[in-house]
């Protein structure tokens, strides 16, 4: 069969498949090509033995059979639809995805398999067999420890591939694992602080790569719950408050590292760069109030001329007549009329009349 009909045939297929996307976005659609034994599925971190078919415009561009832990995919260039979808497979399950570019290369695309920005890929997937991972609840102290490393070395190297949100994630995992967490020998009481301090100053980097600049600041104070000086933390909550324009406290915090660590220059330069944002806010604080003052006496002025013009007739001495009052006026026939009354006839006698009785 041509490439182009088998991937005008796949098409129509994925159309009436099902949207695995929690947001039904159609951004992950499924269509069943072998129907598994009905089973569970894998949960997260579980080892999955997979094989993949990813397909672009009728070109094959990756084939091949691999086991992985889920929630690691990107280490093997696995793109996040697979690893979502296949936490919804059954073991024995062969499915068509059509995969949009969220869920595949992104607006990035792929230099190894000659994937452009932007594009809709698909993958057959087929899983052979899967071990779940251990719920939390059902780990040993030393058992979370060593889940908490692998989860932390994953966040960094997602970190350093420039997949700041995806390593987030991850550090937040890894402090799932350490909470809660009854039974630790003093060593590992010791060694779960250690990973704990330096989780909440990874997930403190990443917020404030991300400019969340309150999720920084909360991360910072959970290091600094752990160790009330440490410098990274003092110095990124710093930063975090310099980003929502608390200057005053991001001075404060600067002051505080510089006043524990003196040879840290970054602090130094960060107290000179919070003053001169602090000057420059204050600046336009002012301008803004001393327009506003200027407006209020505009307004004021216009107003008291205003008020001149229409109190000028009161200025004219008792009794002062003009034609200009008189203008629009009736006349006092018109008036009395206008009233239903008449106007008093003239005496035509020599003297006053007397009543009549």
């Amino acid at each position: 069969m041509d490439e182009k009909i088998r991937e005008r045939d796949a098409l129509t297929d994925t159309e009436d498949g099902e949207d695995m996307t929690s947001s039904k976005n159609g951004g992950i659609i499924r269509s069943i090509l072998i129907q598994g034994d009905g089973g569970s599925s894998p949960n997260d971190g579980a080892t999955v033995e997979i094989a993949i078919k990813g397909m672009y415009k009728g070109r094959i561009f990756d084939t091949r059979d691999l086991k992985f832990d889920l929630d690691y995919g990107l280490e093997y260039d696995i793109v996040s639809g697979i690893e979502k979808a296949l936490r919804k497979f059954k073991c024995g399950e062969k499915s068509l995805l059509m995969l949009s570019p969220k869920y595949a290369f992104g607006t990035t695309g792929s230099e190894i398999y000659n994937i452009p920005a932007d594009a809709t890929v698909q993958y057959e997937v087929q899983l052979f067999n899967f071990l779940k991972a251990k719920e939390h609840w059902d780990m040993g102290p030393s058992e979370k420890l060593e889940l908490a490393m692998k989860q932390k070395d994953h966040g960094t190297f997602l970190f350093k591939r420039d997949c700041v949100a995806k390593a987030l994630r991850m550090y937040k995992k890894a402090v799932k694992s350490l909470e809660y967490s009854p039974g630790y020998t003093e060593e590992e009481s010791k060694l779960r602080e250690s990973y704990l301090l330096s989780l909440h100053l990874n997930c403190a980097l990443c917020l404030l790569k991300l400019e969340s600049w309150n999720g920084a600041v909360d991360s910072s104070d959970m290091a600094l719950q752990i160790d009330s000086i440490n410098e990274k933390a003092l110095f990124r909550k710093a930063q975090a408050l310099l980003g929502r324009k608390d200057y005053e406290e991001a001075i404060s915090n600067f002051q505080k590292l510089v006043s524990h660590y003196p040879t840290n220059q970054a602090a130094h330069n960060g107290i000179i760069s919070a003053k001169q944002l602090v000057k420059r806010e204050r600046l336009k604080l002012k301008n803004h109030y001393n327009g506003m003052f200027e407006k209020f006496a505009k307004k004021d002025e216009q107003k008291e001329t205003l008020d001149k013009s229409r109190s000028s007739i009161n200025d004219e001495p008792i009794g002062y007549w003009s034609n200009e009052m008189a203008d629009g006026m009736i006349s006092l026939h018109q008036e009395m009329e206008a009233f239903g009354e008449k106007m008093p006839e003239k005496s035509t006698g020599g003297g006053n009349s007397s009543p009549k009785h």
